[in-house]
């Protein structure tokens, strides 16, 4: 309690209320954390995907393949960049399961959305083979994951792109720190702005 009044006093005193020294502060521990060079701090879970989602130009006409069990949000945000989310089945751990994500793959797949669910990491090592053979980006949701880890390696280091909320748990929410993460710098470059702009937009 002590060091998060303190937090809050210092954020106060110095007036720095949007995107000051403590959001990058927390984009570059969160970016350590989960062993990535570059994160961008946003204000919710769903941001964080919607901006992976335009960061990586995924818009009108593409399809994006995703859990059937998880949050309204892993599905919606792909509709609310224009694009079709396409439900897949998931296996015995309640996380996507690669063959069913597989036979979902058209012509038009952009992505494949595995969500770590419960805590618990999704495949990735089928989910990644995946991608590669069909050419696809591969954005994780770490919201129920941050800190789990798959075969010694942080879930949200896999992907192109990961989208957290830092404090949700077990279906839990909380009003906490978000982050869209990238080993790009590419994909840094342009999430930043889109970040600016979409805060700019809401007044």
């Amino acid at each position: 309690k002590k060091d998060l009044l303190a937090a809050v006093e210092q954020v106060l005193d110095q007036g720095s209320f949007i995107l000051g020294p403590q959001v990058a502060e927390f984009e570059a521990e969160f970016a350590k954390r989960v062993q990535v060079p570059f994160a961008v701090g946003v204000n919710s879970g769903s941001d964080a995907m919607i901006l992976a989602l335009r960061a990586l130009g995924i818009g009108p006409g593409d399809e994006v393949i995703t859990a059937v069990n998880s949050f309204v949000a892993s599905a919606s945000c792909i509709a609310l960049v224009g694009a079709r989310p396409v439900l897949a089945d998931v296996g015995d751990d309640y996380n996507l399961d690669p063959a069913a994500a597989a036979a979902a793959i058209t012509p038009r797949t952009r992505a494949i959305i595995p969500v770590h669910l419960t805590g618990r990491p999704a495949d990735m090592d089928a989910i990644m083979a995946l991608a590669r053979k069909h050419n696809l980006f591969v954005i994780e949701d770490a919201a129920q994951a941050v800190a789990a880890q798959y075969r010694g390696q942080p879930v949200g280091s896999f992907g192109d792109v990961q989208s957290t909320r830092c404090l949700r748990r077990l279906g839990m929410k909380t009003q906490s720190p978000a982050a869209s993460s990238s080993r790009s710098s590419s994909k840094r470059r342009t999430a930043r702005p889109r970040r600016t702009a979409t805060h700019s937009s809401r007044g």
